[in-house]
């Protein structure tokens, strides 16, 4: 089932705008730490991005009774 990655739109829904700019620019610079133990790196946003448009994506098909589970 192709899906795609989620917008910044969509990952506000769950984050605030500040925080997702700040991820994503932190790993467009190249990656770095959060914290004492949340790493970041080059490919964290759009992986993350693509995670969240995969589960969306299969939310989409449950309710829209295209597939009975996902």
């Amino acid at each position: 089932i192709p899906f795609g990655a989620a917008s910044e739109t969509d990952l506000e829904l769950c984050h605030t705008r500040e925080h997702v700019e700040f991820i994503r620019d932190l790993a467009q610079s190249g990656g770095g730490s959060i914290d004492g133990d949340t790493g970041v790196t080059s490919a964290s946003f759009d992986v993350a991005a693509r995670g969240v448009g995969a589960a969306m994506k299969a939310v989409d098909c449950v309710l829209s009774s295209t597939h009975q589970n996902a």
